[in-house]
């Protein structure tokens, strides 16, 4: 009986190695213990382990392109991502708010629920805003931005509330 030579791949040849047949591709080995060998040359591969090799390398790719897609790709848009909350006992019909020139209007906030984020450029802890309750129509007027934190990236919620929460002489508040 003849010993078999060993087929393994290096980087894109076969080369014989020892006396145990086998594929091996990026520490993946593969035997050839089932497949029939051609013992005159010893070089050649089976179709079945040039099947099993392409198998492993195109499994190997799709996994690395997987992970390459996942691990740093931020869809997130650069800015600040602003949230209203209705802090006050009422529900706000209307919500206008006025973030750097731009207009959002909201309707139906519910009592301690709030609006899905902005994505704004920039903004300050506070702006302009006029809400419609069942009641009345509030406005909140900023009147300077002296010495205020202008915001650039992150999160911020807005909360607004009612002062005196009854009563006739109702004021807009922010925090």
């Amino acid at each position: 009986m003849h010993e078999l030579p060993t087929s393994v791949l290096c980087y894109g040849g076969w080369t014989n190695k020892g006396s145990t047949s086998g594929f091996q591709f990026g520490g993946i080995s593969l035997t050839k213990a089932d497949e029939s060998w051609n013992a005159t040359t010893g070089t050649k591969p089976s179709a079945l382990a040039a099947y099993r090799a392409t198998f492993i390398m195109k499994n190997v790719i799709v996994l690395f392109l997987i992970l390459l897609s996942l691990s740093g790709f931020d869809n997130k848009s650069p800015g600040v991502y602003v949230t209203i909350k209705n802090g006050s006992k009422e529900t706000f019909k209307n919500l206008h708010i006025k973030i750097q020139g731009q207009d959002y209007f909201f309707h139906d906030l519910k009592s301690g629920g709030s609006t899905k984020p902005i994505n704004v450029d920039k903004t300050y802890r506070y702006c302009y805003t006029e809400v419609v309750t069942k009641k009345d129509t509030l406005i909140f007027q900023p009147t300077d931005f002296v010495g205020e934190t202008l915001h650039k990236s992150g999160r911020l919620v807005m909360e607004l509330y009612i002062i005196p929460e009854e009563g006739t002489d109702r004021d807009l508040r922010m925090r």
